[in-house]
């Protein structure tokens, strides 16, 4: 399934590049998921390294006219891979005035090539109602691994907002699975009720996704873990032993203690705390 995702969003992009369809590039077929990903950033570095000097110009240009027509422009004119070019030229107000104004397909195509850790500025005041339409348009195309870079930059309330609006437990994991720094989706999912929270046991023991699941897992507390483990326990957690070895071999077994029924490990941080005083400091360790 990742791998379909991802040859679909590395064959959309290259044709967005090339303004051509993407039925024209079937002799692609043939390519590993990963070489299309290299020739995707080959194209991309091409392309880019000879047009570079076009999308400040361009992005100067667009102040001139009406946000609508700019972005009637762009759409029928330019493309998604351009309007992202020169997005990373605009201000954030110019950007989503003339965005808002994208349709939802198409916004969600100018995410596809817009690098994420530059726009996180723009992603954090994007209007969330025209946010959740373009993260559910791909989410219809699976295209798992750019939501994931989505995910990485958004600020915390945004991430929960997006991922409540995701009624797939299994989509949730397999963003989840593409997302590198795991913690940006597990503040989220804490804010979950039970039922949520089970759902996503059963995606994740369907997917085989225990590793992201436990990495996720690692970033919580001993009282949250703990609450992930009355819920899992409740279905019949048989595959204990496994998410131990697992946990064992992710380098974790200390950080998931909870989430196992077993004491936290003492740290030295926490042994010198007995002899701290009562008030202050100790309050803090």
């Amino acid at each position: 399934m990742a791998g379909k995702s991802q040859y679909q969003a590395d064959i959309k992009r290259i044709a967005h590049i090339l303004n051509v369809d993407e039925d024209e590039l079937f002799y692609l077929n043939d390519l590993t998921v990963q070489n299309r990903k290299i020739l995707y950033r080959q194209v991309e570095a091409s392309v880019s390294g000879e047009q570079s000097p076009l999308w400040p110009a361009l992005a100067k240009s667009v102040r001139f006219f009406p946000n609508r027509l700019c972005a009637k422009i762009t759409q029928e004119a330019f493309g998604p891979y351009i309007a992202a070019q020169m997005t990373s030229h605009l201000d954030t107000k110019t950007a989503i005035g003339i965005g808002k104004h994208f349709s939802t397909q198409f916004l969600a195509e100018v995410f596809l090539h817009v690098d994420a850790a530059k726009a996180g500025a723009l992603l954090a005041k994007w209007p969330l109602g025209h946010l959740n339409k373009a993260v559910l348009f791909l989410l219809a195309e699976q295209q798992f691994e750019q939501l994931g870079d989505l995910v990485e930059h958004l600020p915390k309330d945004r991430v929960l907002a997006l991922v409540k609006e995701i009624d797939s437990p299994r989509a949730v994991m397999q963003i989840a699975s593409a997302v590198q720094h795991k913690s940006r989706l597990a503040e989220a999912l804490i804010h979950f009720k039970d039922d949520a929270l089970v759902g996503l046991m059963e995606a994740t023991d369907d997917l085989e996704l225990w590793k992201p699941a436990l990495l996720m897992c690692s970033h919580l507390n001993a009282r949250q873990q703990g609450r992930i483990r009355s819920l899992a326990l409740k279905r019949e957690w048989d595959d204990e032993r496994v998410l131990t070895r697992t946990a064992e071999q992710l380098g974790l077994s200390r950080q998931l203690a909870s989430l196992f029924g077993q004491a936290a490990p003492e740290t030295p941080l926490t042994s010198l705390s007995r002899f701290l005083p009562l008030r202050g400091l100790r309050k803090t360790v």
